[in-house]
């Protein structure tokens, strides 16, 4: 039971990581996914690859303080 109870901690802290790291992603993409006016970079042709830089940048950020803080 203690090597289950072990085990299933490992899977939700992974599952824990994998949300951290997701999130910023998440939250880009939803304020972009908007159909309203005046949002910053999209008339400019690079804007979905500036974007795409920024979350990723960020998501690396966060992985890397999780990483820091424990174990993954």
């Amino acid at each position: 039971m203690a090597k289950l109870t072990e085990r299933l901690n490992q899977l939700l802290y992974i599952l824990s990581v994998m949300t951290a790291v997701l999130l910023p992603m998440t939250i880009i993409s939803g304020l972009f996914g908007m159909n309203v006016g005046g949002l910053p970079l999209v008339d400019t042709a690079l804007g979905f690859w500036v974007v795409t830089a920024i979350a990723v940048v960020v998501a690396g950020i966060v992985y890397m303080v999780v990483r820091r803080l424990g174990r993954v």
